[in-house]
């Protein structure tokens, strides 16, 4: 019969372990998009509840629901990549957990081309232009009034 329970005793105690393990979160920052390049950077912090940076430890990057790289991450817990946003983009980013750490796995984040500079460009002349004929028709005080509307749409 001593046997028997020193054996159940030695099942438990991988399963005690793993409730030890230290939970962590991944933070995703995006960058502004580079003059030159257009490349956007996304940096991705693995950290404990605690906010401590997690070190060495393998993250998996995933575009659009398909892995696009795996990363390990720095002594500050962080991992980069550049990339080309060309259409809508969906990022996220997850940790697999490891002996000492629990998985986890980022929000997601959505990115889209900024390639809209003709649009906004064109809007912006009709507004000035809109603004233009205000101030010989109605006067300066009546082109404030209507530029105070135009801002609010």
């Amino acid at each position: 019969m001593r046997t028997l329970s020193l054996v159940v005793i030695l099942l438990l105690i991988p399963f005690a372990s793993a409730t030890d393990k230290i939970s962590s979160f991944i933070i995703l920052d995006v960058s502004e998009e580079t003059q030159n390049n257009k490349a956007t950077q996304i940096t991705a912090h693995l950290q404990t509840n605690d906010g401590l940076p997690i070190q060495k430890e393998l993250i998996t990057i995933f575009i659009n629901d398909k892995i696009f790289t795996n990363k390990f991450t720095d002594k500050n817990g962080s991992a980069s990549i550049h990339i080309q946003i060309t259409e809508k983009t969906e990022i996220f980013v997850k940790f697999d957990g490891s002996e000492i750490y629990h998985e986890s796995i980022s929000e997601v984040i959505i990115l889209e081309s900024s390639n809209n500079n003709e649009i906004n460009s064109i809007s912006e002349i009709s507004n000035r232009l809109f603004l233009f004929i205000a101030v010989i028709t109605l006067g300066m005080a009546g082109s404030v009034v209507l530029y105070i509307i135009s801002r609010k749409k």
